[in-house]
């Protein structure tokens, strides 16, 4: 017999160009079939009802010979779609969509009254099967307003049906002429469990001659639920399982792009990426159980209870011919993503102590993935009573029972009540590499900062002053100004981390009044929970409470490499060609303990015929807790193993030139370093007993309690044999080993050697008692021992002193616990050079001035000294040893003093920090000084940053001119040249007037070929006060004088092979120093003039470009015209070519003033002064201007500077600088203009001042005198 539903079919189809869709619909359409009273339907052989209706106002009844199977259908829709488009340029696009949706269609009974199945009920309530083979509900709903009875002679299944769905798209698109491509693909997947469900209003009854299985289905009553399993078959069984609902994912996406485009600090030109991910999901769906009333599991052989549920309003029996299995389902998850990303272009990145530009490829990788398992516990719940036997085993497993009332346990041979392991792993993946230029800025901030808050911190003087010592070298690098490091080549990093965890979820048995668990033969319970709310009773043969294992691990690698050129200004200017590789690694595990707890309203009552055993057990009784053992018992702690390694390894080296001062020189750098620490340890959990009133243990043979504690208000002992009670130490060890190498080596100009060498080790045990072992009670202690007690570092005491310990011998010994471990690091270094400056190596930067020589010592020394002395003691009491004579005394030197029990004898535990350089000593010796130059840092940060990124565009021009010259053999001596200019450029247009002076006096001692000591500051004084202002013409007024050598042949223009201008500088320096306008200046001027001309003759120039050389030194250096008049002998001939280049007038009112005016200073025409095309200086109006009119004019103004310094504040006036006296004069030659005073100070008080008036419409200079000359 077959009620079946029909199917509506429904399908569309089309096509055209670019669009394809299709859809197909299955549509089930039921059988309905409807009583106002009975029905009855039998078949001789299967009845099948498919996804149909059968509903009756009173009775249904189905019977058939053979199979009854009660199962849905499914209404089921599919669709595609696809879409292709092209446009111009090669532009295109696509989307593709499809799906499928697979719905359940439940078969539904409905009976007013009864609902029976191959069964019938008497008058009397009694239920009989009417024969049948197998009956099989699937996905369907049956339900009755009274009673509900299955039956079959074979089989009977009630299980869920299944909703899918899946989902599939795809999307590309591409840009025009290919430029850019993107794409995705995404796929998702589910099924879900659609329950059967059987409810009724009153009684549910399932009745099998073998299996009765519930799979992801509900039964629910009213009153009653009865499942009897194997009344035919003693095979049979009751199996409430459940079903995974399941779900999937995966997704893919690219995108590539050719064009400009910014993202996360990167400008690119060309980018791709690629993405996806993948995810599944299983979470459990369980059977569950109602009753407002009683619920009844019987069956001949096994129950399997399987991540399900059984609630009752009233009692739970579960009664098992074999076993009894309570067992946690599972649920599953896991994740994976990757993604991947390549970037063409140039970005910028900052940190904590500075900020990086790359241009280049970049790329990225990261993976990660994550898998977790955890339990879906099965849950019975009794509103009265919970009862479990079985003839053999009971296992429960991370599961919970709860009864309001009590919980029975009945086993004939064994029960197992452990924890269900629940994991997670996580992994992460990340790779970054880059090929290309890259150039940092390290300004070190964040690390200056991080020292200047731990300065003065530490654990001793030495760690104090180091802290500060390095705060002062940090303050000193951080002002210094930045430093910068240029890389052109492959980098590469990457990190990596697994972490594996395994937890515990506990088994639980809460009980309202009792918790009863008794077994023929052995009780073992692992981490469970255990909780009444009267007494707990646990008995068998051998009783074991342990704890469950979990454990924690976590592996790290972190790798970085690079190749390639390197050019880097910290420590002096190098550039080298080379790589470096390092890797570190950790591992690290550690075990855990989910420790067994019993919690008692009452008592706590443990019985084994054999062996008790309590391992790390947390037991707490309001009343009384009492321990038997037959044999042995034992009460000791869970132990926790750990253990950690890490291990690092680097290498690298270099090699390239280096370039100073002194010229250039080849360097080589190597490095090296390794190192490995190892931990293990073990860790004591302790047991813990606690009683309100009475605890009571005892044993036939020996008792042992080691790494725990008993405590209650009275405790009482009987050991049949031996009492053994022992504390339990921490045991571990530590050893390592680190080796550190790094050194630079200049060969050549400028050789030097810098470097550090670094080692250290670690090493420690650990024999350490933490928790001492104690029997203790608040009023009375009882003991007797038949044989011997042995105290090993253990404690027995009574807080009142009401204490009894008899037993036949007695021994005891003290536990001298230590902690130690011994670590230290030594890192010694530094730099030194033959030259004005040094290359320091890498691990010196930062430790001392830079370029300069020095020495660092950096380490730290860790000592931990911990020791204890744990005595084995009996308190206050008396203490009957029987097997003393008289004369003995068992008891002498054994510890009555509870104070002393526990003693710590040494605590010592610090760290010393070393930190000091030659550096940092002499800034701390000289504070004022240091003070000094801090301010002169920070005054000169903004220069120096600066002067940062010029060094590296040099060697970026380094890195071109290098292979450039290896073509013409002079690559080495571009490069020098390239730096030398830029360092001097830097020098000569510094604040800081040091420096500028010495830049200078470099120069000229290359250019004479000598040091001309003294005889040249005065020449020193004038190029530097002209580099101030303007850096240009000091530059050119060097390169002049290198002019008066005899050439080199293309050697650097500062490095002459004939030093012929010495003489010329010496004189030149010698009238920069003296007054024009005294006989003596004049005298100066003439040497000075006359060897120049003479330089500029033996230096085989050209007569064209002897005349321009001495104009432009004399108008560099004294801001005047060449006094041509005061040449003599051979260099008169220069006289006329230079008055035809420079003009009538030999003087101009500079040092040349005093000579015999030619010619008539001003024609009438433009008052702007002339420039020539080599002048530099701004040009002014200047009404009247010195040197161009009528010397013969009465001089009413004072018009004529006397020295340099008078020279300087007129240049200074015609460019505006000094002080406003008067504004907006009402003078009618000069009205509405402004009346100035400009001074320039002398160390002597000879000072230079000059009143001007100035036009504050055009800014220029219209008239001026000097109120007081330098030489006044």
């Amino acid at each position: 017999l077959t009620l079946s539903s029909a199917a509506d079919e429904q399908h569309s189809y089309g096509k055209s160009k670019k669009v394809t869709e299709q859809e197909d619909h299955v549509s089930q359409v039921s059988a309905d079939l409807k009583a106002g009273g009975s029905v009855a339907l039998q078949a001789g052989q299967n009845l099948d009802i498919i996804a149909s209706r059968i509903n009756a106002g009173s009775n249904v009844a189905l019977d058939a010979a053979q199979d009854v199977t009660i199962a849905s259908a499914q209404d089921e829709s599919s669709y595609f779609y696809a879409k292709k488009s092209k446009g111009s340029f090669g532009r295109s696009s696509s989307k593709q969509q499809e799906g499928y949706d697979s719905t359940n269609v439940a078969s539904v009974i409905n009976a007013g009254q009864d609902l029976t199945i191959n069964t019938s009920k008497a008058a009397d309530g009694s239920v009989s099967i009417n024969g049948g083979h197998d009956v099989s509900v699937i996905g369907s709903r049956l339900s009755a307003g009274n009673d509900l009875i299955l039956g079959a002679t074979n089989d009977v299944a009630i299980l869920s049906g299944v909703d899918e769905q899946g989902a599939y798209s795809k999307t590309s698109k591409s840009g025009s002429f290919g430029l850019s491509k993107s794409g995705k693909s995404e796929l998702t997947t589910s099924s879900t469990q659609v329950a059967s469900e059987l409810n009724a209003g009153n009684d549910v009854v399932v009745a099998s001659g073998k299996d009765v299985t519930l799979r992801a289905s509900n039964i629910s009553a009213g009153n009653d639920v009865d499942l009897r399993a194997g009344l035919v078959d003693k095979t049979g069984d009751i199996n409430l399982l459940s079903a995974n609902d399941e779900a999937s994912s995966h997704s893919d996406e690219y995108k590539k792009k050719t064009g400009l485009s910014a993202s996360g600090g990167f400008l690119s030109i060309s980018s791709a990426r690629e993405a996806g991910g993948q995810a599944q999901n299983s979470t459990s769906v369980g059977s569950q159980i109602n009753a407002v009333g009683n619920v009844s599991l019987q069956t001949e052989r096994d129950i399997n209870v399987v991540g399900s549920s059984v609630n009752a309003g009233g009692n739970v029996s579960l009664n098992a011919g074999q076993d009894v299995n309570i067992l946690a389902a599972q649920n599953t998850n896991s994740n994976q993503d990757w993604e991947k990303n390549r970037q063409s272009g140039i970005g910028v990145s900052s940190n904590a102590n500075g900020v990086t530009f790359f241009a280049g490829v970049d790329r990225a990788k990261e993976n990660s993935r994550l898998e977790q398992q955890t339990a879906a516990a099965s849950q019975i719940r009794a509103g009265e009573d919970l009862t479990v036997n079985a003839k053999r085993d009971i296992n429960q497993v991370g599961s919970d029972l709860q009864a309001l009332n009590d919980i029975n346990l009945t086993a004939g041979r064994n029960i197992k009540i452990d924890a269900a392991r629940e994991s997670q792993a996580v992994e992460q993946q990340r790779e970054n590499s880059r090929n290309g230029l890259s150039a940092s800025i390290d300004h070190n901030y964040g690390s200056t900062k991080d020292a200047l808050s731990g300065a003065g911190k530490g654990d001793d003087a030495t760690s104090k002053g180091s802290s500060t010592l390095k705060a002062v070298d940090s303050t000193s690098q951080f002002l210094s100004g930045p430093t910068g490091d240029g890389k052109f080549g492959n980098s590469k990093q990457g990190t990596s981390q697994q972490v594996v965890e395994t937890t515990n979820r506990a088994s639980t048995l809460d009980a309202g009044n009792d918790l009863n668990i008794s077994a023929s033969n052995d009780v073992q319970i692992s981490g469970g929970q255990l909780q009444a709310g009267r007494d707990i009773n646990i008995k068998g043969r051998d009783v074991t409470l342990d704890a469950a294992k979990g454990s924690y691990s976590q592996e790290t690698s972190e790798q970085k490499s690079w190749s390639g050129i390197h050019g880097s200004s910290s420590g002096g200017f190098k550039l080298g060609v080379g790589g470096s590789s390092g890797i570190a690694k950790g591992d690290q595990s550690q075990d855990s303990s989910t420790v067994t707890g019993l919690q008692a309203g009452r008592d706590v009552n443990l019985k084994a015929s054999n062996d008790l055993n309590l391992i790390g057990t947390q037991a707490q009784a309001e009343r009384d807790i009492n321990l038997n053992a037959g044999n042995t018992l034992n009460i000791k702690a869970a132990q926790n193993d750990s253990s950690t390694e890490n291990t690092r390894k680097n290498a690298g080296g270099e090699a390239g030139i280096a370039i100073g001062p002194g010229g250039i020189g080849v360097y080589a750098s190597v490095n090296i370093g390794k190192g490995d620490l190892e931990r293990e340890g073990k860790q004591q959990q302790e047991a813990y007993l606690y009683a309100g009133n009475h605890l009571g243990f005892a044993s036939g043979q020996d008792t042992n309690i080691a790494g725990a504690t008993l405590r209650g208000n009275d405790v009482v002992g009987r050991v049949g044999r031996d009492l053994n009670v022992t504390s339990l130490p921490d045991t571990g060890k530590v050893e390592g080993k680190e080796f550190d190498l790094s050194a630079t080596v200049v060969v050549g100009f400028g050789g030097s050697v810098s470097g550090s060498v670094g080692y250290g080790q670690t090493n420690g045990s650990k024999n350490w008692i933490e928790e001492q072992t104690r029997i203790t009670a608040k009023d009375k202690v009882d003991i007797r021992t038949e044989n011997h007690t042995q105290l090993d570092g253990a404690l027995i005491a009574s807080d009142s002193g009401n204490l009894k310990l008899d037993t036949n011998t007695l021994g005891y010994s003290d536990i001298a616990g230590k902690d130690k471990e011994h670590g230290y690091y030594l890192n010694v270094g530094g730099s030194y050079g033959t030259g004005s400056s040094t290359t320091q190596d890498s691990t010196q930067v930062g430790k001392g001035d830079d370029q300069k020589n020095g020495w660092s010592v950096e380490g730290w020394n860790y000592n931990k000294d911990r020791e204890q002395i744990v005595r084995g003691t009996v308190g206050a009491g008396d203490v009957v040893v029987r097997s003393d004579t008289a004369g003995k005394d068992s008891t002498a030197g054994l510890n009555r003093d509870v104070d002393k029990a526990y003693e710590i004898t040494r605590d010592d535990e610090h760290r010393t920090d070393l930190y000091v350089t030659k550096s940092s000593v002499e800034a701390v010796a000289s504070p004022k000084e240091t003070l000094d130059q801090w301010q002169k840092n920070a005054a000169l940060y903004g220069e120096n940053s600066r002067n940062t990124i010029d060094k590296l565009v040099d060697m970026l021009v380094v890195t071109a001119l290098l292979p450039l010259g290896a073509v013409t053999g002079n690559g080495t001596e571009l490069a020098q040249r390239q730096v030398a200019r830029t360092e001097l450029m830097q020098q000569l247009n510094s604040l800081d007037e040091d420096k500028r002076s010495a830049g200078i006096r470099t120069v000229l001692k290359r250019v004479a070929d000598k040091d001309l000591g003294s005889n040249a500051e005065a020449l020193v004084a004038r190029i530097a006060e002209l580099g101030e202002e303007h850096p240009d013409q000091a530059m050119q007024a060097m390169v002049l004088l290198t002019t008066l050598n005899k050439p080199n042949g293309g050697a650097s223009s500062f490095v002459p092979v004939v030093a012929l201008g010495a003489g010329a500088i010496v004189a030149l320096s010698a009238a920069l120093s003296t007054t024009a306008a005294t006989p003596e200046g004049q005298d100066r001027l003439r040497a000075a003039a006359n060897a120049v001309a003479l330089s500029v003759a033996q230096s085989g120039q050209s007569a064209e470009q002897q005349v321009s050389t001495s104009i432009e030194i004399w108008k560099f250096l004294f801001s005047t015209t060449f006094p041509v008049h005061l040449l003599d002998g051979e260099n008169s001939r220069l006289v006329n070519p230079i008055v035809q280049a420079q003009g009538a007038n030999p003087s101009s009112g500079g040092y040349a003033a005093g000579a015999t005016p030619a010619g008539v200073g001003s024609t009438g025409g433009s008052q702007v002064a002339d420039q020539t095309p080599v002048d530099y200086s701004r040009p002014v109006t200047e009404l009247p201007a010195p040197g161009v009119m009528n010397q013969e004019i009465v001089d009413k103004w004072s018009r004529e500077p006397k020295s340099l310094q008078d020279e300087m504040a007129l240049e200074a006036a015609k460019t505006g600088a000094g002080d406003v006296i008067i504004r907006n004069l009402g003078d009618e030659e000069f009205k509405g203009m402004d009346n100035i005073e400009y001074k320039v100070k002398s160390a002597d008080g000879k000072d230079s001042v000059v009143h001007y008036v100035r036009d504050p419409k055009t800014g220029s200079l219209m008239d001026f005198k000097f109120k007081k000359h330098s030489t006044d």
